[in-house]
């Protein structure tokens, strides 16, 4: 009768390839949830800067100089571009108040003109659907006439 006194060579290599085979899956498992996560922050952190310009709108905040009269705030972004500025816009200039650039990968798939009237309360520019997108995700929302803004979410 033979006692076994540990594992063979082959049981050894079989454990070893399930386990790399695990971590291999979990490692691209992390990789896209990770993805989803920096587009899903940048879309959110995006809505949040538009309620911000459109808060300042409705509320007449001016800037500390130069502005006579407050028409409105504006965002702005070019297509494929990473960066984008909230501007108050007056009567007599506009002031750039805050530059924002989103999370490294993350560009706007859609250009970006929205200004929301301080005056009327509406808004004009860019309305409907924007995109963002990193990698092959794409972050959706939409603008409509009175300045309602949805999150479409991941695509």
């Amino acid at each position: 009768m033979r006692i076994s006194l540990g594992f063979t060579l082959i049981e050894l290599l079989v454990v070893i390839v399930l386990i790399g085979l695990l971590v291999t899956g979990s490692i691209a498992g992390y990789t896209k949830f990770n993805q989803r996560q920096v587009l899903l922050t940048s879309g959110k952190e995006f809505i949040t800067i538009l309620r911000t310009a459109q808060a300042r709108a409705h509320s007449g905040v001016k800037p500390p100089s130069n502005c006579t009269t407050l028409l409105g705030y504006s965002v702005r972004a070019s297509r494929n571009s990473s960066s984008y500025t909230m501007a108050a816009q007056c009567s007599n200039t506009s002031i750039t108040a805050n530059s924002y650039k989103l999370a490294a990968g993350v560009i706007f798939d859609t250009p970006v003109d929205i200004t929301f009237d301080g005056l009327s309360g509406g808004v004009s520019g860019t309305i409907g659907d924007l995109s963002l997108s990193y990698s092959d995700k794409t972050y959706l929302l939409t603008i409509n006439e009175v300045g309602s803004i949805t999150e479409g979410g991941i695509q």
